[in-house]
């Protein structure tokens, strides 16, 4: 005769099933929104002060359990290796519409307009090359005017 298993140890519950009155649901994770001000006095005090990320958490986030603090040492990890890689400007907003719309922009772009731009730009380059020669010219000039003012 073979012993029955009670029910509750015959299966992995599944999440949305209910079983002798348990119902497993799904544990999500809140998160958190935080200014890129915020963001940036974290990381600044971490970087300019010293401050172990450790610190910086007990610091902001005022908590003390160290199951707390581990939640918040990866963001701080996570926030320095972007200030790291792109300054303050990587904890702006960012806009995903943006890229696209600058993408689009520049595949319309004609080869006559791309043309007059390189135009543009020679024409430019060659007044900043005049510019810088008469600068040099005048630097040369003055040097020779000091050197005979201090012959004297």
């Amino acid at each position: 005769m073979a012993i029955a298993a009670p029910l509750h140890l015959m299966c992995t519950p599944k999440v949305g099933h209910n079983i002798k009155g348990a119902f497993m649901r799904k544990i999500t994770k809140t998160q958190y929104n935080y200014s890129a001000n915020f963001k940036l006095a974290v990381i600044l005090d971490v970087i300019q002060n010293g401050l172990c990320i450790h610190d910086a958490v007990r610091k902001y986030w005022n908590v003390t359990s160290s199951t707390d603090i581990d939640k918040y040492r990866s963001t701080v990890r996570r926030w320095k290796t972007t200030y790291e890689n792109s300054g303050k400007m990587g904890f702006m907003k960012k806009d995903p519409s943006r890229k696209q719309e600058h993408l689009y922009k520049e595949t319309k772009r004609t080869e006559s307009s791309m043309d007059a731009e390189l135009a543009r730009l020679r024409a430019e380059n060659e007044d900043l090359r005049m510019e810088n020669d008469f600068l040099k010219k005048l630097r040369a000039l003055i040097l020779k005017e000091e050197q005979r003012k201090n012959c004297k």
